[in-house]
């Protein structure tokens, strides 16, 4: 399963004219709440999609920062940073339904220091291992129009998966709405460890912006949240305990406005992919 920190995941939407309209309707006031109801699932879904991806198809990067830890009962130890980049464009495709084609890169450090994190002592083994880091590829998700994305099951495993978007929640004028993950592969070899996967985000924005049909992309803060299994490079053995992290990030809409410190991991170890980002989103 290729895992992207920027997941937003939508359940209980309404149809797509509702998401490309709400803003158009009879009675819909512009200003500070602009007629925004939380409690109507189709703003809600409205929110999502133009917060954490977009409604047209303009090139879109989005940057998380934050920090890895370790956790054994009530205690987490921190890791190392995180450095994530993704960039995307967003593309409807009838019926209400959308897909989302994007690449991204994740990089490691330690704590304040600028070089890229290879090898890592892990704090409950004693063992030092390599880490990996993947060259950039593509992700097709597809959503329906009430914004769900099945998941294949994962090579040897029987694979579910649950996608929730909302509640939203309105302060002032601005917006947050929540949109989470799980998946839960089963191998299919008794002898092999389940994977349970859990992303949780929020994204917040103007809430002018969002029910404005002329506003397709709006900028858009995020807090970022996983819990799951310990990667396999780790070597945790039957080690107890989970793998956390705790990010915030935004939307931006130009490579050069990525953090510097992620851009300058990027063009150290994928320099093709740096030069041109946007191609990468081409590639088959």
């Amino acid at each position: 399963m290729k895992r992207r920190t920027a997941i937003g995941l939508l359940a209980g939407a309404a149809s797509a004219p509702s998401l490309t309209l709400a803003a158009e309707k009879p009675g819909v006031e512009r200003g500070a709440n602009a007629g925004f109801d939380p409690a109507n699932p189709a703003h809600v879904a409205l929110a999502f999609r133009k917060l954490a991806w977009s409604m047209d198809e303009s090139l879109t990067f989005q940057w998380l920062h934050g920090t890895r830890y370790g956790v054994q009962g009530s205690l987490v130890t921190p890791f190392w940073e995180m450095h994530v980049g993704t960039w995307f464009r967003a593309h409807d495709i009838g019926g209400g339904s959308y897909e989302v084609r994007s690449a991204g890169a994740n990089f490691y450090t330690l704590p304040g220091a600028p070089k890229l994190l290879e090898k890592f002592r892990n704090p409950y083994t004693g063992e030092t291992v390599d880490i990996p880091y993947a060259a950039p590829s593509v992700t097709t998700a597809l959503y329906d129009e009430k914004g769900r994305r099945p998941f294949d099951d994962i090579p040897g495993t029987k694979t579910t998966s649950k996608t929730d978007v909302g509640p939203a929640w309105v302060q002032g004028n601005e917006v947050s709405v929540r949109a989470d993950i799980t998946v839960h592969a089963e191998p299919l070899d008794p002898g092999k460890r389940t994977l349970t996967a859990q992303d949780m985000s929020t994204f917040t924005g103007s809430i002018a912006d969002v029910m404005n049909p002329d506003a397709a992309n709006p900028p858009s803060r995020h807090m970022f949240n996983d819990i799951l299994d310990y990667p396999a490079y780790l070597r945790m053995g039957d080690q107890p305990g989970t793998y956390f992290s705790r990010c915030h990030g935004r939307k931006v809409y130009r490579y050069g406005e990525m953090p510097a410190a992620w851009r300058a991991l990027f063009e150290a170890k994928f320099p093709d992919a740096a030069r041109d980002p946007g191609g990468v989103l081409h590639r088959p």
